[in-house]
């Protein structure tokens, strides 16, 4: 009987592996494997790190880390026994039958699926002589096809050089550069060779250093760059080990900001080495420390705050303060003035509007009250703060400077309506609109600063008042449509001018406009007494229509009249008495539609009729032309004599004369007009009336030009090209009657070629002689000039005589010559 054996297989899948493993190896310090390692000592424990993948693969594999079968390890000697340390990634691995470096066996390990690498660290020993090279030979080999792949790693076998700051009688090479603080230089920093070094080139990062000299310089700041060089003696080749100086260069200054000056507070800004400090210069002393803050590893954060509490206590002067960073750059001061005045806030004490412009968001409080706040030192705001300017107001100035304007967002405002359901209204700023429409009333604006100033300090409130006003008070004009009454003087009501200091319109609580016009009356008694001894109710309803003007400044015109008052002496009377001496009060109140007021208050005065003097006259200093006589500097004096009718006027007169030789030019282009005659005297006489304003006008006359005969020739003039004698007059009359006249006699002589010495006379230089009360206006005229025909007759009968005796003579002469001489 044959036996059979069966077997029975299922093929499950076939499956292809990637395979494309990579290996890099490298040299770490034991005690810090962040740190790769270029150069060891002689007898130096290092850590060889090997970094394993198998880039694309979808599985992972077992693998081993081994010695190379190619080449021996040179120089260095993989850790036995305690001294060896297994690290596959970051587990530790004991050292056995699978885990062993020195085994051909090697360190076992799971190469990873994907990208993923694997690290396996173990310690080794430098064997190798000061200026050789140890060289670690590796390999990776796969547990299921054997396969491997290598790598290798050297590093330098030497000391590394010594510089002057580890051994100043022993060294290899000096760092020089600016030293400043906490291990930082603050300029360009030079790596040297010492001039007595073992070795005579420097070399960074493989290349020789470009001086001659064997140096470098580093101008780049930089918080903590490491340098690694070594140095090479060329005559022998050989090499320190890696040397390697981590420099920190900080050549920026620090920036300090004020950022609050109310509360002294700062901000200290460095991007490099950091803050270190905050320093302070006080009044008349150095430099101090006001912060210092914490360094770490020599550097600093790089932004700090800070704040100068108890500035306010200090006294007044100029502060200085300074940010320091870590490497000792200070930044530019920042100067602090303290001092004791407050600020001020400057606005008008009252403002009016009208009512069609108390809208929501019209009003700004700034603009309303032309507000302007300042203080004597420079201010601190918000970024995109704004000054508004005032249009009137400025500020005082403090010891004779002037103060510097705070920011509109400084000063906020409040508005309230005491003793009404208004809801007060506020704003953040000075120029923060009011967002509500306001009736007409009054309203009080309050301007606060917003905080303390920058010392400390705030301005006091400004306190004002806002009136809402529908129109003004009804407006008044000279002038009326009715007659004054019977007995007034003649007076036209359009010449009414009121007093000029008129008292200020008041605007009550409900924004209501109440003016008060004051005028005045003063009138003298008559005989027989004006209006028949008084001036009735009715009298004075006719003289503020015919006196005043009133106009409503309301749309529809309306105008209510309330009822004439008239006080005598504090009491109330129904007339005004024109028989003596008294004064009265007379009112009388128009209201516009919007309750606007004004109330016309007369004074008028009954006074006894005054002795005044005439019109006084005095030399005149008006312009003169290049024709005319000159200006007298005095005058004679003037007559004056009652009236005859009425004793309290007099009537004065002026007799002046004038003498002016024609000349080659005649005065006055040759013809005296009355027109030119009246500019003539306006300039040469001054009139005044002696009555005060407004009652000092004066009245004239026409000029009136009459001949040598008392013909009156006015409208012919006066002929100034042929001698004459004339009179030119004109009368000045005051409101009182009054009277001045001024009389000239004007006298025109012809120049002659010569005076007689039994003759007398003056010849002035502009052909003029003025006289005066005493002879300063140009002389007295003592005599006349006159034509002297025996004279002229004398003279023509000798020089015939003359010319007839040299003729006879002549001939005789003639007779008597020798005819050969002819």
């Amino acid at each position: 009987m044959s036996h059979y054996l069966t077997s029975q297989m299922q093929f499950t899948g076939f499956r292809y592996t990637q395979y494309q493993p990579t290996m890099s190896v490298r040299f770490l310090d034991p005690g810090d494997n962040t740190k790769e390692l270029h150069y060891a000592l002689p007898g130096d424990t290092v850590t060889v790190e090997a970094t394993a993948q198998n880039i694309g693969s979808t599985y992972s594999f077992p693998a081993a880390l081994k010695n190379s079968d190619l080449n021996a390890h040179v120089g260095i000697t993989p850790c036995t026994g305690s001294d060896q340390k297994i690290y596959i990634g970051s587990t530790p691995v004991a050292t056995d039958t699978t885990h062993d470096i020195t085994k051909d066996s090697g360190i076992a390990f799971s190469l990873p699926t994907g990208d993923d690498a694997v690290t396996i660290r173990y310690n080794a020993t430098v064997t190798g002589d000061s200026g050789t090279t140890a060289t670690v030979y590796q390999r990776l080999q796969d547990d299921f096809f054997k396969n491997n792949y290598y790598h290798q790693s050297s590093l330098t076998v030497g000391a590394p050089m010594v510089s002057d700051d580890e051994d100043p009688d022993h060294y290899d090479y000096i760092v020089e550069g600016p030293a400043g603080e906490n291990g930082w230089y603050t300029g360009t920093v030079t790596i040297a060779l010492a001039p007595d070094s073992t070795y005579d080139e420097l070399y960074f990062a493989g290349a020789a250093a470009p001086s001659e000299n064997g140096q470098k310089q580093f101008e780049t700041d930089t918080a903590g760059t490491q340098t690694d060089f070594y140095g090479v003696q060329t005559s022998d080749g050989k090499r320190s080990g890696d040397t390697s100086e981590t420099l920190k260069i900080d050549s920026a200054a620090p920036t300090l900001q004020l950022t609050d000056r109310g509360t002294m507070s700062f901000s200290l800004k460095d991007s490099l080495s950091g803050v270190w400090k905050l320093q302070v210069k006080l009044p008349g002393g150095g430099w101090q420390d006001l912060q210092l803050y914490a360094l770490t590893d020599g550097a600093g954060d790089p932004v700090q705050t800070a704040a100068h509490t108890g500035f306010t206590g200090l006294p007044n002067g100029t502060y200085q303060y300074r940010a320091v960073d870590a490497a000792g750059n200070t930044s530019d001061p920042v100067t602090v003035k303290k001092t004791d005045v407050a600020p001020v806030i400057v606005a008008d004490d009252t403002a009016t509007v009208q009512h069609s412009a108390a809208t929501a968001d019209s009003l700004s409080p700034q603009a309303v009250f032309d507000m302007i706040a300042g203080d004597d030192i420079a201010v601190t705001a918000p970024a995109g703060s704004v000054k508004t300017p005032a249009v009137h107001n400025t500020l005082p100035t403090v010891d004779g400077a002037a103060r510097i304007q705070l920011y509109d967002e400084q000063i906020s405002w409040r508005l309230e309506q005491p003793g009404s359901s208004f809801t007060p209204q506020t704003g953040a700023a000075s120029t923060t609109r009011i967002p509500v429409d306001l009736p007409c009333g009054k309203y009080i604006l309050t301007f606060s600063q917003n905080g303390a100033d920058d010392d400390g300090h705030t301005a006091p409130p400004k306190v004002c008042t806002l009136y809402v006003v529908e129109g003004q008070a009804p407006d008044v004009q000279p002038g009326g449509d009715t007659t004054y009454p019977d007995g007034r003087p003649d007076t036209d009501p359009d010449d009414a001018v009121f007093p000029p200091d008129q008292p200020e319109p008041d605007i009550d609580d409900q924004g209501q406009v109440h003016r008060t016009l004051i005028d005045q009356i003063t009138e003298q008694l008559q005989d027989p007494p004006a209006g028949g001894g008084r001036y009735t109710r009715q009298n004075m309803l006719d003289l503020f229509a015919g006196r005043y003007q009133v106009t409503s400044s309301q749309p529809d015109g309306l105008l209510q009249w309330g009822q004439l008052h008239i006080t005598h002496q504090g009491q109330p009377a129904s007339e005004l008495g024109t028989t003596r001496p008294g004064q009265y009060i007379i009112t009388r109140t128009a209201t516009d539609s919007a309750g606007n007021t004004t109330t016309i208050q007369l004074t008028y005065t009954f006074v006894e009729r005054p002795v005044v003097d005439p019109p006084h006259v005095q030399p005149g200093d008006g312009p003169i032309q290049p024709d005319w006589p000159q200006n007298p500097d005095q005058l004679p004096e003037v007559t004056v004599t009652p009236d005859g009718q009425n004793p309290t006027i007099s009537h004065a007169l002026l007799r002046d004369e004038l003498v002016q030789d024609i000349g080659i030019a005649p005065p006055f282009g040759g013809h005296l007009s009355a027109q030119t005659a009246a500019g003539w005297f306006d300039g040469r006489y001054r009139l005044q009336s002696a009555l005060p304003y407004p009652a000092d006008t004066l009245t004239y006359s026409p000029i009136q030009i009459l001949d040598s005969q008392g013909r009156d020739i006015t409208a012919l003039g006066i002929d100034t090209t042929a001698p004459g004698s004339y009179t030119i007059r004109r009368t000045a009359t005051d409101l009182l009657g009054n009277t001045t006249t001024v009389e000239l006699s004007y006298q025109l002589t012809q120049r002659q070629a010569q005076i007689e010495p039994g003759e007398t006379g003056t010849s002035t230089g502009d052909g003029g002689h003025q006289s005066g009360s005493d002879g300063a206006n140009g002389g007295v005229n003592t005599g006349e000039h006159r034509r002297c025909w025996v004279h002229w007759l004398a003279l023509l009968a000798a020089g015939c005589t003359a010319g007839y005796t040299w003729l006879v003579l002549r001939r005789q002469d003639e007779e008597e010559q020798d005819p050969n001489e002819i």
